[in-house]
């Protein structure tokens, strides 16, 4: 069998997201702050796991195979799902840097995050020397022996299986994206100009904070999902901005559009960037 000479896009994809936890800063930040993120764990694997479905179902595109048995260009290939995993990717990784560089917990509880322990500080067992006693420690009178009364009512002890018991709060899909309108319940057909490529023209749901897509991203009929400005061509950026500084109803995410700056910047003298307070004139 001939020896491939680019490795799998599921490992590569795994090996540079796995690179990040090897780092210095990444072990510094789970020291520091898992104890804040006890689903961290489950938000990890559902990532991978999402990365990993999307690759799967690329793979059986039975269509694939009649084109390159055709001998079709490649293309024509349907690449819809890896680009998903792609996708996946970029904001998993986005993510994941973000929360390191600010020093910040992650929040998010993942759809696994009901199905597995916490990782909060494991409780100490006390082992039997066979009278009794702690094998390890020296009984004190003084100390008071917990109960389930008082371990309940004191907040600094964790509370073993309290993961798993209290109420998972849902992801709010809609804090997503990196466009900000004036009123997202306005119209879904004015929210992008008119004249976007349409090959290329990303889902305003998807990408404006306030709205949510149901629909998957490889079928979605309003357009691409655009997880962050650099899946979106600079021309359509630009119409985009011009769009919204003519009619003021949307603007880009300010935090965004810093982090890729060498795919596109807005032109200083469009009103079309700012923060969830409103657009803000650029510094020139």
């Amino acid at each position: 069998m001939q020896e491939m000479k680019k490795p799998p896009i599921i490992l590569t994809l795994l090996k540079d997201y796995g690179g990040i936890f090897r780092t210095s800063k990444c072990r510094k930040w789970l020291n520091e702050n898992s104890q804040l993120m006890p689903n961290y764990g489950c938000n990890l694997f559902s990532d991978l796991d999402t990365m990993y479905a999307s690759v799967g179902m690329a793979s059986q595109e039975f269509r694939n195979v009649n084109m390159v048995v055709a001998g079709k260009p490649a293309s024509d290939l349907i690449l819809e799902g890896y680009e998903d995993a792609i996708g996946t990717f970029v904001s998993c990784k986005y993510t994941l840097t973000n929360l390191i560089n600010r020093n910040a917990a992650d929040t998010t509880v993942s759809r696994l995050a009901g199905c597995a322990p916490s990782w909060g500080r494991p409780q100490q067992q006390e082992r039997s020397n066979g009278g009794g006693a702690p094998a390890h420690n020296k009984p004190n009178k003084d100390r008071q022996r917990p109960t389930e009364t008082n371990r309940a009512s004191d907040p600094k002890r964790p509370r073993t299986g309290a993961a798993l018991t209290s109420e998972v709060p849902s992801y709010n899909r809609t804090e997503r994206g990196f466009v900000y309108l004036k009123d997202p319940g306005m119209s879904i057909s004015q929210i992008l100009p008119a004249n976007m490529a349409a090959d290329t023209k990303p889902c305003a749901k998807f990408i404006c904070k306030g709205l949510e897509c149901t629909h998957p991203g490889s079928t979605c009929p309003h357009g691409k999902h655009a997880f962050n400005p650099k899946f979106v061509p600079k021309v359509e950026l630009a119409k985009m901005a011009d769009h919204f500084h003519a009619n003021k109803h949307g603007w880009f995410d300010s935090n965004v559009l810093s982090r890729v700056k060498e795919h596109f910047e807005v032109a200083p003298n469009l009103l079309a960037v700012g923060d969830r307070r409103g657009p803000r004139p650029l510094r020139t």
